[in-house]
C-alpha cells in the first residue's frame, strides 16, 4: 500500500473529506425533490424492469390499480390482476402493451389510450398513457418508465 498522498491523489485528506461530504448533501437534496415529486404528481407512474415486472410504482398509480404498493411490485405487464382492452373494448394484444413497445423499440411512447380493466372491478379505467425507455447500455432497455392518467371522466 502506498502512503497517504498517493491513496488521495495528492489532495489533502481534509479536503477530500470536505467533497464527499458536499456531495452526501447534493444527494440528499436529490432524494428529497425526487420523493416530493413521486408523491406529488397527480398522476399514476409504474417503473418497469426489462422483464416487465413493476419495481416501483407510486400512490396514484397503485389507487388506480386498486393495488398496495408491496403487492403491485413484482407484478408484469400480462399480470391476471389486470387485462388492458382497446378503446373498441376487445382486448390489447399482448406486444401492444406500453411496455413492451417500449421494450421491442427503445423508443418512447406518446399519448397512448388505453382501457385497464381490473379484476375486482367492472368498470373499465380509461387512461392516457406515456411511456419511457431508460438505457442500461447502448444494447438494451434496462427499465421502462410509465406514467399515465386516468382520463375516465
Amino acid at each position: 500500500m502506498g502512503d497517504l498522498k498517493s491513496v488521495t491523489h495528492g489532495l489533502p485528506v481534509e479536503r477530500l473529506a470536505a467533497e464527499l461530504s458536499s456531495c452526501r448533501n447534493a444527494l440528499s437534496n436529490v432524494d428529497a425533490v425526487q420523493h416530493a415529486f413521486w408523491t406529488m404528481l397527480r398522476m399514476g407512474i409504474v417503473i418497469h424492469d426489462r422483464n416487465t415486472a413493476i419495481v416501483a410504482s407510486n400512490a396514484v398509480a397503485q389507487e388506480l390499480l386498486g393495488l398496495t404498493e408491496d403487492v403491485l411490485s413484482g407484478k408484469t405487464a400480462t399480470d391476471a390482476a389486470w387485462r388492458f382492452v382497446r378503446d373498441d373494448g376487445s382486448d390489447l394484444p399482448v406486444p401492444e402493451y406500453p411496455v413492451n413497445i417500449v421494450l421491442r423499440t427503445g423508443k418512447p411512447l406518446e399519448n397512448y389510450l388505453v382501457g385497464v380493466v381490473r379484476n375486482d372491478a367492472d368498470d373499465i379505467i380509461w387512461a392516457l398513457v406515456n411511456a419511457a425507455p431508460v438505457v442500461a447500455s447502448e444494447s438494451h432497455v434496462g427499465k421502462v418508465v410509465v406514467p399515465f392518467v386516468d382520463i375516465s371522466a
